[in-house]
């Protein structure tokens, strides 16, 4: 099974994510995550927007008394950051897709400092009073995310993450392999010690319900009847292709199978768990 690094690099062009350049240029989404939704709320792209403000809402209230300095790890478009700010926060934040640059440079808030780069690759001179990882987790092991916390953690300083989590120890999801319980254990060896944990996984759920309606609706019969042309109508072309692009092939082969997995809301409830830890650095 590929992991999520893998699909990353599949996904990855001239250091933009295509999967987030979809979702901010053709869906005009002004977030890239997946929503906080409220019980019986249709199932339209509006009410996805509107989820994911409610997202950014319910996310920063889990922020402790005292937190001053943010650094913001995958940032994405800066919706959090921006609003992070407007509240009066300073915040560091840090994307590697260079797409996500042109966003932060149309802010013209001063509390905010944006960073194209990984979050293994930071270089700063100071530390930060809470760091916040809102779906970013999943990009790297929890052990790089662990001991950047002890580099750029003060204390007492929080880590705050919001990401899906492997509900029954066994490998799932494309890569998302670790427990909630084995992401907190490992993090006591990091002086990291649980202070909050919520499930939203229901408050998530529609997200992938609209996806994976939209993915059996269009996006299988029009892929359905492209191959269906081709392999019809300009046969020995078709093979060609599949034998001069055989790896890029392959690639959307994989990625196929990625989103069908991904976007499965009944393997993601059974499989899964969306869940928002709030740690404290002692």
């Amino acid at each position: 099974m590929k992991s999520n690094n893998d699909i990353n690099i599949i996904l990855t062009c001239n250091g933009m994510n295509l999967e987030l350049l979809i979702a901010t240029e053709i869906l005009k989404l002004n977030s890239l995550h997946y929503g906080f939704w409220n019980n019986g709320e249709e199932l339209t792209l509006s009410n996805l927007r509107k989820a994911q403000e409610r997202y950014t809402v319910t996310l920063l209230e889990l922020i402790p008394n005292g937190v001053k300095t943010i650094l913001d790890v995958g940032c994405g478009i800066g919706d959090i950051a921006l609003t992070l700010a407007k509240k009066g926060y300073i915040v560091t934040a840090i994307s590697p897709d260079k797409n996500h640059k042109k966003y932060f440079d149309k802010y013209e808030d001063k509390n905010i400092s944006f960073y194209n780069t990984k979050f293994e690759d930071i270089r700063f001179d100071k530390k930060f009073d809470l760091i916040l990882m809102s779906e970013s987790q999943g990009n790297f092991s929890p052990i790089i995310t662990f001991k950047q916390c002890e580099r750029y953690l003060k204390k007492p300083g929080y880590l705050l993450v919001s990401n899906i989590f492997n509900r029954n120890n066994k490998p799932s999801f494309n890569g998302v392999n670790t427990t909630e319980q084995e992401y907190i254990t490992q993090a006591k060896g990091y002086n990291l010690r649980l202070i909050k944990s919520i499930d939203i996984t229901k408050e998530v759920l529609p997200t992938l319900q609209i996806a994976y309606s939209g993915h059996q609706k269009y996006f299988l019969p029009a892929l359905s009847i492209f191959h269906h042309f081709i392999k019809n109508f300009a046969p020995l072309k078709y093979r060609l292709v599949k034998l001069i692009f055989y790896k890029q092939w392959k690639n959307v082969d994989r990625l196929r199978n990625y989103y069908v997995e991904r976007i499965d809301p009944c393997f993601f409830e059974r499989e899964l768990r969306y869940k928002r830890i709030l740690l404290m650095h002692q």
